[in-house]
């Protein structure tokens, strides 16, 4: 991991004194819709079952023929079948299935610990760096692992959390469906995993509501002064289940400006312990460093599939 750390702490230190006001394994099982019904002829039957989960409707009677009766409505199709959304385990923090107009997802339960970045040093098998990562020599973290083993994982770069998220299984969270979230799309429910999460899908300005609560996350305004363990707040949502995406670490996302090199910049999202009200929301995404940045306060979330 390389990077001015002195330099940079220096332009994050900044973005805390201001606010802003913008805007085993598991399982979701979506219940399949029903199938088309069958139109009605004379004496018409039943309608047939639906295929891949359409919605059935009533058949239409039929016309009277000469000298004949009206044929009987036909009836509903039966219904489709089920689909899934599977989520990877066995490496790292549970995951919860999350919701977005485009389609559901995975998403970490709670932020990368010091516990769980150690296992991934112990044994990082993962696939070589790809091309705008080559410079990154060392996993190792700028902080110490033996702060305390809950406590979310911080002094890692992009790299160093795409990396992590490849060795558990997952990805760090970008678009969904697959790849990075395009640069300008982080607060569109339809592209990024970690937005769609937090806002519960584009519906929410906190992870736990609208309304901004000075209590329910850590913040500067619940006065912590430091880093807690994770899930250790009432700090829940968008999914039920999923902690901390408001405050605590700022946590690195797959969205960056090119795919160059080090001096790329990438979105960092959810604020810190230091950071006022208009930092903790889901829709923020002005904060942007290059990819070898480290700070006492960005850590790592995972997504998949």
């Amino acid at each position: 991991m390389t990077g001015s750390f002195a330099l940079r702490f220096a332009l994050l230190g900044s973005l805390a004194g201001f606010a802003c006001s913008s805007s085993s394994r598991n399982t979701l099982v979506d219940a399949g819709s029903e199938g088309s019904g069958g139109t009605g002829g004379t004496d018409a039957g039943a309608g047939s079952g639906g295929t891949s989960g359409t919605s059935g409707s009533g058949g239409t009677s039929g016309t009277s023929g000469s000298g004949g009766t009206s044929g009987t409505a036909g009836g509903a199709g039966s219904g489709g079948s089920s689909g899934t959304t599977t989520c990877p385990s066995g490496r790292g923090a549970k995951m919860v299935v999350a919701s977005s107009p485009a389609g559901s997802f995975c998403i970490d339960a709670t932020e990368t610990t010091n516990a769980e970045y150690a296992q991934f040093l112990a044994n990082p098998d993962v696939a070589p760096q790809p091309a705008y990562c080559t410079w990154n020599q060392s996993f190792e973290p700028k902080f110490p692992l033996s702060a305390g083993a809950e406590l979310p994982v911080v002094g890692v770069d992009y790299c160093d959390a795409r990396a992590y998220c490849e060795w558990a299984g997952k990805r760090l969270c970008g678009r969904i469906g697959g790849g990075a979230t395009p640069f300008n799309s982080y607060a569109d429910a339809r592209e990024s995993q970690w937005y769609a999460a937090c806002s519960a899908g584009g519906a929410l300005f906190y992870p736990y509501g609208n309304s901004y609560d000075p209590t329910a996350c850590n913040g500067a305004d619940l006065n912590r002064g430091s880093l807690v363990a994770v899930g250790s707040t009432r700090c829940e949502g968008g999914p039920k289940g999923v902690f901390d995406m408001s405050g605590n670490a700022w946590e690195w996302e797959n969205s960056c400006e090119a795919e160059t090199g080090v001096d790329d910049k990438c979105r960092l999202r959810g604020g810190e312990f230091t950071n006022p009200s208009g930092f903790l929301r889901c829709d923020y995404g002005e904060f942007y460093i290059e990819r070898d940045f480290t700070s006492y306060s960005i850590g790592i979330r995972c997504c998949g599939p």
